[in-house]
């Protein structure tokens, strides 16, 4: 994505001429890392031709992989390196880096930063904001809500929620993310204190507990209960 790229933000820059740069508006629109790491594992499932043939058959085993360089990295025991490219997915989710890298370039007034569980919770407000943050008449909008999740494309694949996630690994990839999410608070929080952000951004809410529900799971199964 946009967000994600370390050339985007230069090149829409360098492409604008200075008088239509002060009119452009962007939108960022965060989802816990965890979640979102889920759901490109989803996503990526979902695409696959021959599924059964996928060297990871559960986020469990996915993780495995994008988890190698960090494991590594803290003297851990990682076995085999694997040689794929979704050992760099992990990065989608540095939102503190990615911000900095557009506020650098555009400063921060023209990039609107939202939560998606806000936005997802909260749509009739969230769209209030973004009309008035673009200029526009948000009236189209009004009553509008957006669905809480996706149906997966593919019947070949069962899509994985985050109770199907084993608890260890749920919490290792949490804590891979967990320095760039206080990072995150902190960056949004001082710019919002000095108003450098744009009028209609609010404070920023922390995420929710991604490992909630598969902690919930697993207390239920060590009692003997099933997962309701």
């Amino acid at each position: 994505g946009y967000l994600e790229s370390s050339s985007a933000a230069e090149t829409l820059f360098e492409v604008y001429p200075e008088d239509a740069r002060k009119k452009l508006r962007f939108i960022a629109i965060l989802r816990e890392p965890v979640a979102r790491d889920l759901s490109l594992y989803n996503m990526i499932r979902s695409m696959q031709k021959n599924p059964s043939d996928s060297p990871y058959q559960s986020y469990n085993e996915y993780s495995e992989i994008t988890l190698y360089d960090y494991r590594k990295r803290n003297g851990r025991e990682v076995g085999r390196e694997p040689k794929s490219n979704k050992r760099k997915h992990l990065r989608k989710g540095f939102y503190d880096e990615q911000l900095s890298q557009w506020w650098d370039v555009w400063g921060k007034e023209q990039l609107l930063v939202l939560n998606y569980d806000t936005v997802v919770q909260n749509t009739s407000n969230t769209m209030q904001r973004v009309a008035d943050f673009l200029g526009l008449d948000a009236s189209p909008w009004a009553g509008a809500e957006l669905p809480h999740s996706n149906e997966l494309v593919s019947k070949k694949v069962k899509k994985e929620s985050i109770r199907d996630v084993d608890m260890p690994i749920c919490r290792e990839v949490e804590q891979v993310f967990a320095p760039r999410v206080r990072h995150l608070y902190e960056m949004l929080s001082e710019a919002h204190a000095d108003q450098l952000v744009p009028p209609q951004q609010p404070p920023f809410p922390p995420f929710t507990d991604p490992c909630l529900e598969a902690r919930q799971v697993k207390e239920r199964r060590g009692r003997g209960e099933g997962e309701g």
